[in-house]
């Protein structure tokens, strides 16, 4: 079972390393349920690239995770372009500026 996890930005970043520690906190629990769980995690930006890839340049984290930019404004598009030909189970879409402890699974 493969999960998408989607995050668009505009201009965000002062939220990722929190955000990704939040996502790796309940992939780790989810695993325990789901064995065979694989995962992606493409932060999907849609504005002025630099502040964003800035911010995931200085992320320390053992997740794996892209980003994709977008010409093209609005959050709804920067999503509907990055699960257009991804391949996915399931599928989460977090703001960029969100953190939820070990609640979200």
């Amino acid at each position: 079972m493969k999960l998408l996890i989607v995050i668009p930005t505009k201009d965000g970043g002062e939220d990722f390393q929190e955000l990704l520690k939040s996502i790796d906190l309940n992939l780790s629990k989810l695993n325990k349920v789901i064995a065979s769980l694989s995962y992606e995690i493409i932060f999907a930006i849609n504005g002025d690239p630099e502040k964003p890839i800035h911010y995931l340049n200085l992320v320390k984290t053992n997740l794996d995770f892209k980003y994709k930019i977008y010409d093209k404004p609005g959050k709804v598009y920067a999503v509907q372009e990055t699960i257009r030909n991804a391949d996915y189970d399931l599928l989460i879409s977090l703001d960029d500026d969100i953190t939820f402890g070990e609640d979200l699974f």
